[in-house]
């Protein structure tokens, strides 16, 4: 159908729901329609933005993955959101984000905001599901583009 992002989004958020609970894949026929999914992905939008895409669907919950699948969540093609109100960032993630279109590293915006890598690279991926894109050039477009005048 084309939606290669929101594809490669959900398989990210399937594989980590399997990981988290010790299960194997749904089976072999599944396991060749995810294959395939990537393979059109990959040939759609590149290998670096299908592996966001991955990590992007690895980052979301449970809840945002269905409503991801549903197509009333988060969207995954890579277009920047019109409004403030289509992203709904938590105050952390704009703060994160502000961050990010300052130019800061995940290790950087560690040290300024007194929290662990980990956590920055876990509200960037977050960032990146909720705003839909895939870059933090894209993070940064959007913060400038919505940013209080």
């Amino acid at each position: 159908m084309g939606r290669f992002a929101r594809g490669a989004t959900l398989i990210g958020a399937t594989r980590t729901f399997w990981e988290s609970m010790n299960s194997p894949t749904l089976g072999p026929g599944y396991l060749q329609l995810m294959e395939g999914v990537l393979q059109q992905a990959r040939a759609g939008l590149g290998d670096r933005a299908t592996d966001e895409a991955l990590a992007r669907g690895a980052a979301l919950s449970l809840a945002e993955a269905a409503a991801v699948a549903r197509g009333d969540g988060a969207p995954a093609t890579g277009r920047v959101p019109e409004t403030p109100a289509e992203a709904r960032l938590s105050p952390r993630e704009t703060e994160v984000a502000e961050l990010v279109a300052g130019g800061l590293t995940n290790r950087e915006i560690a040290r300024r905001l007194v929290i662990a890598k980990r956590t920055v690279d876990s509200h960037v991926e977050h960032i990146l599901a909720k705003l839909g894109v895939a870059s933090r050039t894209q993070i940064a477009t959007w913060i400038t583009e919505h940013r209080p005048r």
